[in-house]
């Protein structure tokens, strides 16, 4: 996640942009990297990292490490790269580290697109970032995708979507 305030800070300074026209989009795990990176607790890890973004677009992602565990048909995979949760520091480790717990972070605009019946990454983990934000009165735009999976299939879908996006 600090890779990408230090990608966006040498976006500052080589082409001039200030941050409101720097923004993070990713996808499957890099939309639980934007969620992340747009909710970064600056002290984490003792660093004093984080960078305000102008915008966030996140795809199909994560908010929250514990229940994608729970939910995911790949639960070794979150056990490799966030812990055991059956581990008590570990699980303490994914909940600070799932922004679903920060969105009182939230600076700026984020979209979240997600398919309805991913099994990937359950739906269930965007929903739940988008209903705290609005609760929070968050500048969120939530599209749920009806019969899609953990990616957008038909061109005509594909060019919604985008277009949501540009929206």
């Amino acid at each position: 996640i600090v890779d990408l305030f230090y990608a966006a800070r040498w976006l500052e300074k080589e082409m001039g942009w200030s941050s409101d026209q720097i923004g993070v989009y990713g996808r499957s795990h890099g939309g639980y990297a934007t969620m992340r990176a747009m909710t970064f607790d600056p002290a984490t890890n003792g660093r004093n990292e984080n960078y305000d973004f102008g915008f966030g677009l996140g795809d199909a992602g994560f908010s929250d490490i514990k229940a994608f565990y729970d939910a995911t048909n790949i639960p070794d995979w979150v056990v490799l790269e966030s812990g055991d949760p059956n581990n008590a520091d570990d699980l303490a480790k994914m909940r600070d580290r799932s922004p679903v717990n920060h969105v009182a972070r939230l600076r700026a605009p984020i979209f979240l697109l997600h398919g309805e019946n991913d099994w990937r990454v359950p739906v269930e983990g965007s929903r739940a970032f988008a209903s705290e934000a609005k609760k929070l009165g968050k500048a969120i735009t939530y599209r749920e995708v009806p019969g899609q999976g953990h990616s957008v299939k038909g061109v005509d879908r594909v060019a919604e979507n985008f277009q949501a996006r540009f929206d």
